[in-house]
């Protein structure tokens, strides 16, 4: 469960979240922007990463994850490729997600917060961006679908976040 859904946080919740507003800035990805508790996102070559607080028993975990194509055929060529590409990652791994009826090719990677620091959080985030901006056209050409930037429309991701990541302003 995603600290968004939760109504507060706790004292250690809220110094990890007062982390990742310190550090997502400075490292030179580009501009994040908070869109919930402790959630955040930032666009990238033909992706965004989310970049997001997370429960994990009686401990915070952040997850930065970005998607990498949409729609793609699901065979077991893709699997094998995504599960062998997997095995060689130091950092993340490949996953599949099903969303508003879409099949969704992500690539992800989760630390514990207990002992958060900028240069674990970057190598996190910078390997969750760069893995997903560079497979994301090699799969949609070979097993179909759509890059992120293909799709950036409602269909897939929330009208507030959309507008985000292009850069503009929605009025209330």
């Amino acid at each position: 469960m995603g600290l968004d859904q939760m109504a507060t946080l706790s004292s250690r919740e809220d110094l990890i979240a007062q982390q990742l507003r310190e550090y997502l800035p400075k490292l030179g990805i580009g501009e994040f922007t908070e869109v919930g508790v402790g959630r955040h996102i930032c666009a990238k070559g033909s992706t965004h990463v989310d970049v997001r607080l997370m429960k994990f028993g009686d401990q915070v975990a952040v997850r930065s994850q970005a998607p990498v194509a949409v729609d793609t055929t699901v065979t077991i060529e893709l699997l094998k490729f995504l599960l062998l590409r997997n095995a060689g990652f130091l950092f993340g791994a490949f996953g599949l997600e099903m969303w508003r009826g879409h099949t969704v090719v992500m690539f992800s990677h989760t630390i514990l917060a207990s002992s958060l620091d900028e240069n674990e959080l970057g190598s996190s985030v910078t390997t969750v961006i760069e893995v997903a901006d560079r497979y994301d056209d090699a799969i949609v050409e070979k097993w179909g679908g759509r890059t992120m930037a293909q799709v950036r429309s409602e269909e897939l991701i929330p009208r507030r976040v959309l507008s985000l990541l292009k850069g503009e302003v929605l009025s209330t």
